[in-house]
């Protein structure tokens, strides 16, 4: 048995794709000594001011035939264009157009932290439920202090050195368990607070 002939005609298909790669874009590059005009502004029909005036200037450097050509940004303020910075008209004493962020709100708005004021006799019960080894959280719940006052216990009574040292030794079993990979993202948390 014989295999059948391909006609010529009959397209060729090719497993691969040739691709052929476009030339990179170059950058047109505007000579500072010929300034591209500005455009008019977006949305109207009323030509930029900057385009009036030019802001080339040119001046022979002494008898060596050097020319010097300055060319500053239509914007900053100069003597043959007049205009200054929206800053520096601000500080002047000039009426500046908002952009609208000055007036925005934030995000969030800050919390308002109210004087937490106890009394002698829940400080002392504080301290001495803290001498027992009790912890912040059996504190709050034994003398029902709410969880946006929780917070200030450590302040009225710390923690002593032994109670302290117990918590390390406790955190330090609990991290021999972790895994590697949680070892390292830890390691990294601390090493990048150093660059914080």
């Amino acid at each position: 048995m014989t295999r059948p002939l391909v006609a010529a005609t009959t397209p060729l298909l090719r497993r691969g794709v040739t691709h052929h790669a476009r030339p990179p874009r170059m950058p047109v590059q505007h000579s500072p000594h010929v300034p591209p005009k500005p455009r008019q502004s977006a949305g109207t029909s009323t030509p930029n001011p900057a385009c009036e005036v030019s802001t080339t200037s040119s001046s022979k450097l002494g008898s060596s035939g050097l020319t010097f050509h300055n060319s500053p940004p239509p914007t900053a303020p100069s003597y043959t264009t007049g205009r200054k910075p929206d800053l520096l008209r601000w500080i002047g004493g000039e009426g500046v157009q908002l952009t609208g962020e000055e007036a925005a709100p934030l995000r969030r708005a800050p919390r308002a932290h109210a004087p937490i004021e106890w009394s002698t006799e829940i400080v002392t019960q504080m301290k001495a439920m803290r001498a027992e080894g009790k912890s912040r959280a059996q504190i709050a719940k034994a003398l029902s202090i709410p969880a946006e006052q929780q917070h200030v216990i450590p302040r009225v009574a710390p923690a002593s050195k032994a109670q302290l040292a117990d918590k390390a030794e406790a955190l330090a079993r609990q991290a021999d368990k972790w895994s590697p990979a949680r070892k390292l993202s830890r390691a990294v948390r601390e090493r990048r607070k150093l660059f914080w």
